[in-house]
């Protein structure tokens, strides 16, 4: 039997290029709703570094990601939690 590790945790600062590349290949494959112009307007205004570093810090936001083997397959966005709950905007996980 195979035994792979998969690991959840808060993403560090350091992390968040890396997890900017996964949320963004998420939304542009698997949201066929939302047009590119939509996508690019969320990249662009919401999803991007340096805001995110900021909410991070701030807390104001929570990123999440899932590893297994030490690689990032899995990435979760929420707003910091109010009165022990939190509201998810994003939720993905690599198909490979």
């Amino acid at each position: 039997m195979n035994k792979t590790s998969l690991k959840i945790r808060e993403i560090k600062v350091r992390e968040i290029s890396e997890f900017l590349e996964l949320l963004h290949q998420g939304i542009l494959e698997d949201f066929p709703e939302y047009s590119i112009k939509l996508k690019e307007y969320f990249f662009k205004k919401y999803l991007n570094k340096d805001r995110m570093v900021k909410r991070l810090k701030e807390k104001k936001s929570n990123y999440w990601a899932a590893f297994k083997n030490k690689k990032m397959v899995a990435y979760l966005v929420s707003l910091a939690p109010e009165g022990g709950v939190i509201f998810v905007k994003w939720l993905g996980v690599l198909r490979s």
